[in-house]
């Protein structure tokens, strides 16, 4: 069984519009590939940011392993 944040589906429409479709570093458009981040952990995020598409990147999947150990910010 798969869980799922509350919102988070909605949360992730809103990305390919907000960035342009693109990786927010390379600006490939494969949407298939391309990851959205919280730049605040959803660990670490009030309720009021879980869903703040401010607090969200578009990233390739070499970009966003990256960004999620901390070694770009």
């Amino acid at each position: 069984m798969v869980t799922a944040r509350v919102g988070q589906g909605f949360y992730c429409q809103q990305f390919p519009e907000n960035w342009d479709g693109k990786c927010a570093v390379l600006k490939t458009d494969i949407l298939p590939i391309l990851i959205v981040s919280h730049i605040v952990p959803w660990s670490e995020s009030t309720d009021g940011e879980w869903l703040d598409i401010e607090d969200g990147i578009l990233l390739s999947p070499l970009y966003d392993a990256i960004f999620d150990e901390k070694l770009i910010f």
